[in-house]
């Protein structure tokens, strides 16, 4: 597994940091008080560490062929882990105890289903995109 930095995240971390803050603000899984762009920057990437090695050869795939982190965020003191993509998933992939589901949720448009992949050693962490249309 890779050692992830400032390239593996979205653009929009150093070009736009309002609107990715913005997203940030919108799922409302920062910190209380970390709103400093370098500040966000480390917080993602120290979320993207603790990525399961069966998702994490995923995300290196993705990072690979040009797929960028658009957020990390952890739910509660050390719950689920949701690491969502800029675009979609490359490819379809497959590996032992690597998981794949398509959820569509009602509670949103068609535009917010989503694709992820879990796997059986962390199932507190997912790793998401949006579904191509």
């Amino acid at each position: 597994m890779a050692q992830y930095t400032i390239t593996a995240l979205d653009p929009l971390f150093t070009t736009q940091f309002d609107k990715k803050l913005e997203q940030y603000h919108v799922l409302a899984c920062l910190p209380t008080g970390l709103c400093e762009q370098l500040a966000v920057i480390q917080y993602t990437l120290q979320l993207l560490q603790k990525i399961d090695p069966v998702l994490g050869r995923v995300l290196d795939a993705e990072l690979a062929a040009g797929n960028a982190v658009r957020t990390a965020c952890c739910w509660g003191s050390g719950g689920l882990l949701d690491i969502t993509l800029v675009d979609f998933f490359g490819q379809r992939y497959k590996g032992r105890h690597l998981a794949h589901l398509v959820v569509k949720d009602a509670h949103y448009e068609a535009a917010y289903s989503y694709q992820q992949y879990t796997c059986a050693a962390a199932p507190e962490q997912r790793l998401l995109s949006r579904i191509r249309s």
